[in-house]
C-alpha cells in the first residue's frame, strides 16, 4: 500500500515539527483508509511524490500535494495528483484530486505519469496562491517517452484555474529526445536570473548526451504566465558541470540547496542514482552532485558526493543512493544546509528495505554586506543570502535584523511598513490589532540579497488603538507592540543589541517640554466620551494653544486640510485624561491639528 507519513503535527510557522533531538514525535498514515483522505485503486503508487504547498485554503495550516504517477482516471497510468488539505493533528480535512478529467487541469494521454514529481513554485501568477509544477516523466509529446512538466495554477479550493504544459515542442523550451524521461524530478530553485519569477529545475534523468542514460537537468527560466523565457541544459557536456557515465540517471532527483558557497545565487543537489562509484568500483551504488550555479544557467563548479567521498555515506551495490534528495535546513547549526538523500534499494537488514542518509555539509559561509543606516550600528548586517543561517554580523545566534517599523496615518491611507533582513531563510510576518490579524511573508526559496527590504507593508483601520508585530525566520523571532499616539513615527533599531523587544530601540525624544492644567485633560476626557462636541474640543484647545496656557506646540507648515478630526487623536485625548500616555504625547495630537489646519494659531 501506498501512502504519506505525516512526523508529528502540522505547524503554519514551522517547516516541521519533531522531537528536538531528532526522535519522532508520533506519525499519522493517510492512505486510502484516511477520512477525507485520497480514492485509491490498485497500483495507484500514491505518494511516490509529495510537496509542501503551504496554506492554500487559508485556514492557518499548511497543505500538501501529493503525486500518485500510476492512476488510471480518464486511461492507463495517466497519473494524477490529490490536494490534501490537511488539520494540524494530522488528520485530513479534505482532499481534491487533479487528473486527466479535471476542468482546466492537464491534458494526459495513457502511461504519461502525471505525478512522478511535483513542487511547489510560489505564486507564479501574482494571484495570491502558489502554484505547482507537475512532472510527467513518460509524456510522448513529439516522441516516445521524452517527458512533460505541467504548470497548474491553482485556486484556493484545489480547483486548477488553468494549466500549461512545458515539453520538446514548448517555445524556448527544453531540447528532448526519445526516452529523456524529462519530469522525472523537478525544484523550485527561486528566482535565479533575478527578473522577479521563480524559476525551474528539471530532471531528465534518460538523456543521453555523452553517453547512454547518463542523465540532464534542464534549468527553465519562467514567465509569470507559465510560458518559458529561456532553457539551458546541464549534462555530462557542460563546462564545470558534472562527470558522468553511461546509466548515471543523473536528474533521478533534485533539489535547491539554497546558497551553499555565499555567491549570492542558489545552489543545486541532484541525484544520480545509477553512479558506479569512483573508478567503477560498485554497480548502481549512487551519488549526489552539488552544483554551483551562476545567475544565467551556467555551473560553475560541480562536487560529486559518492561512497568515495571523506565522510560520505557507506554504500552497496544497488543502493540507488541519489534516488530522492531534499534540503532539511541546518540541522546542526553550523550555517550550512544539510541534505537528506534517499537510497531506497538500501539492503542494510534486509532486501531491499532501504535507507536514508543525513548529510552534513560543510560551505562557505556568505559575507557580510550590510548597507544600513542605522546610526547606532556598529556591526553590519546582511549575510547575501536567506538560505545560508549565517548570523556574522547580527551576533550569536542572531539571523534575524529588524531594521524600522513604521506607520502613518495622516493621509488616505493608515499604513504600516517594517524593514528586515534575514540570514536563516525567509521572514514570515504578521501583524494582530484588536480587530483580528493578518499575515505577509516570502517564499522560501527566495534569496535575500539586500540588506533593508520591505517584509510587510500593510492597510490598518483608522480606528485602532494599537498593533503588535511579529516575525520568524527559520532561527529567531522578533515582536513588538506599537500605540497609536500619534500621527506617524518611525522606530529604529540598533544591530548591536539582541532581536527582542526589551532589547531593542525606543521612540527618539521629541523635544517637546510640556505645560498643561488638570482641567484641560478633564476637557480631553470629556471629549473622548462624546460628553462634548468635537468644535467644542477643537475651540477650546486652540484658545489655550493661542492664550500659551499648553506650551510649546510646534506649528510647522500646513501639511494637509481636514474637515475631521482623527481617530487616534480622540484616543490619545481619552489615554491622556485616563494617565494611560504622558502630556507629551498628548501634545503631539494637539500638534497634528495645528498642521493639517483645525487649530488656527496667530
Amino acid at each position: 500500500m501506498f501512502g504519506v507519513m505525516i512526523p508529528g503535527a502540522l505547524d503554519a510557522s514551522l517547516p516541521y515539527a519533531s522531537a528536538a533531538d531528532g526522535d519522532v514525535k508520533s506519525t499519522v498514515e493517510i492512505n486510502d483508509s484516511t477520512t477525507n483522505g485520497p480514492t485509491l485503486t490498485n497500483d495507484d503508487k500514491f505518494g511516490y511524490s509529495v510537496a509542501n504547498i503551504g496554506d492554500l485554503d487559508g485556514d492557518g495550516v499548511n497543505d500538501l500535494a501529493v503525486g500518485a504517477n500510476l492512476d488510471d482516471d480518464g486511461g492507463v497510468n495517466r497519473g494524477a495528483v490529490h490536494i490534501i488539505f490537511m488539520n494540524t493533528d494530522g488528520s485530513v480535512d479534505s482532499t481534491v484530486e487533479i487528473n486527466s478529467s479535471t476542468t482546466n487541469g492537464p491534458t494526459l494521454t495513457n502511461s504519461d505519469q502525471f505525478g512522478m514529481s511535483v513542487a511547489n513554485i510560489g505564486d507564479l501568477d501574482g494571484d495570491g496562491v502558489n502554484d505547482l509544477a507537475v512532472g510527467a516523466n513518460g509524456d510522448d509529446g513529439g516522441g516516445s517517452n521524452r517527458g512533460a512538466v505541467h504548470i497548474i495554477f491553482m485556486n484556493t479550493d484545489g480547483s486548477v484555474d488553468s494549466t500549461v504544459e512545458i515539453n520538446d515542442s514548448t517555445t524556448n523550451g527544453p531540447t528532448l529526445t526519445d526516452g529523456d524521461i524529462f519530469g522525472r524530478s523537478v525544484a523550485n530553485i527561486g528566482d535565479l536570473d533575478g527578473d522577479g519569477v521563480n524559476d525551474l529545475a528539471v530532471g531528465a534523468l534518460g538523456d543521453d548526451d555523452g553517453g547512454f542514460n547518463r542523465g540532464a537537468v534542464h534549468i527553465i527560466f519562467m514567465n509569470t504566465d507559465g510560458s518559458v523565457d529561456s532553457t539551458v541544459e546541464i549534462n555530462d557536456s557542460t563546462t564545470n558541470g558534472p562527470t558522468l557515465a553511461n546509466r548515471d540517471a543523473f536528474g533521478a532527483s533534485v533539489a535547491n540547496i539554497g546558497d551553499l558557497d555565499g555567491d549570492g545565487v542558489n545552489d543545486l543537489a541532484v541525484g544520480a542514482h545509477g553512479d558506479n562509484g569512483d573508478n567503477g568500483g560498485g554497480t548502481d551504488r549512487g551519488a549526489v552532485h552539488i552544483i554551483f550555479m551562476n545567475t544565467d544557467g551556467s555551473v560553475d563548479s560541480t562536487v560529486e558526493i559518492n561512497d568515495s567521498t571523506t565522510n560520505g555515506p557507506t554504500l552497496s551495490n544497488s543502493d540507488l543512493f541519489g534516488g530522492s534528495v531534499a534540503n532539511i535546513g541546518d540541522l546542526d547549526g553550523d550555517g550550512i544546509n544539510d541534505l537528506a538523500v534517499g537510497a531506497n534499494l538500501d539492503h542494510g537488514g534486509g532486501a531491499d528495505r532501504g535507507a536514508v542518509h543525513i548529510m552534513f555539509v560543510e560551505g562557505t559561509l556568505p559575507p557580510s554586506t550590510s548597507t544600513s543606516t542605522d546610526s547606532t550600528s556598529t556591526e553590519g548586517g546582511g549575510g547575501g543570502g536567506s538560505q545560508s543561517c549565517n548570523s556574522r554580523g547580527f551576533g550569536v545566534g542572531k539571523s534575524l535584523a529588524v531594521y524600522e517599523v513604521s506607520y502613518n496615518f495622516c493621509g488616505d491611507n493608515n499604513s504600516v511598513d517594517i524593514l528586515a533582513y534575514s540570514t536563516c531563510g525567509s521572514i514570515s510576518a504578521q501583524l494582530t490589532t484588536e480587530y483580528g490579524r493578518s499575515t505577509a511573508g516570502l517564499s522560501l526559496d527566495q534569496p535575500f540579497i539586500d540588506d533593508e527590504i520591505t517584509v510587510y507593508t500593510g492597510i490598518l483601520r483608522d480606528d485602532i488603538k494599537k498593533f503588535t508585530v511579529k516575525m520568524e525566520n527559520k532561527r529567531n523571532s522578533f515582536e513588538d507592540t506599537f500605540v497609536i499616539n500619534e500621527c506617524k513615527t518611525t522606530k529604529r533599531y540598533s544591530q548591536t543589541t539582541g532581536y527582542t523587544s526589551s532589547q531593542q530601540g525606543t521612540f527618539g525624544d521629541n523635544g517637546i517640554t510640556v505645560s498643561v492644567p488638570q482641567w484641560v485633560k478633564n476637557t480631553a476626557g470629556w471629549w473622548a466620551e462624546d460628553k462634548i462636541s468635537e468644535d467644542e474640543f477643537v475651540k477650546g484647545i486652540e484658545f489655550l494653544v493661542k492664550e500659551r496656557i499648553i506650551d510649546n506646540v510646534k506649528t510647522g507648515n500646513v501639511e494637509s486640510a481636514s474637515s475631521a478630526v482623527p481617530t487616534w487623536v480622540k484616543n490619545n485625548a481619552g489615554w491622556w485624561a485616563e494617565g494611560q500616555i504622558d502630556d507629551n504625547s498628548f501634545v503631539k495630537g494637539i500638534e497634528y491639528l495645528v498642521k493639517v489646519g483645525l487649530i488656527s494659531v496667530t
